[in-house]
């Protein structure tokens, strides 16, 4: 089951086109607010329940490659990847629940997949652990 996913985020589709990035993101954005309506800005019920040794679990077999182990955007995959992952420390463009939609749908336009097929409590739990690990100086790596 891992390997489709981590086929998954090989990179986009589409050619890459860094000037339409922002308009991308924009309309992500957009859309995510169309879906969720007043539930785009509410926090995301049941994260504080949420296993964060099971999001940890989750996030290394299934978001490190591309974003790397602390979320940075630079997993081994992510050279490879046009839009590279997104460094999520660096500062966020969406709404918590708008994050949450993304792990559930994944993103259009990039390699991020959807893991809406993972179990509700995985994802919750992966979004946890991206939470916490936000709330961490992630060390200085060299590339």
């Amino acid at each position: 089951m891992i390997l489709p996913l981590l086929l998954a985020c090989a990179g986009s589709i589409a050619p890459y086109d860094e000037a339409a990035e922002p308009a991308r993101r924009a309309q992500l954005e957009t859309d995510l607010k169309a879906k969720l309506g007043e539930a785009y800005d509410q926090p995301v019920p049941g994260l504080t329940e949420a296993d964060l040794e099971l999001g940890a679990e989750v996030w290394y077999k299934n978001c490190d490659a591309c974003h790397g182990p602390y979320g940075q955007g630079d997993g081994p995959r992510a050279d490879r990847m046009q839009p590279r992952p997104t460094n999520l420390h660096a500062g966020r463009t969406l709404s918590p629940a708008g994050e949450y939609q993304v792990i559930v749908d994944g993103s259009p336009g990039t390699g991020m997949p959807a893991f809406g097929n993972l179990p509700e409590r995985h994802r919750l739990a992966v979004y946890r652990f991206l939470v916490e690990q936000r709330t961490k100086t992630p060390p200085v790596r060299k590339r």
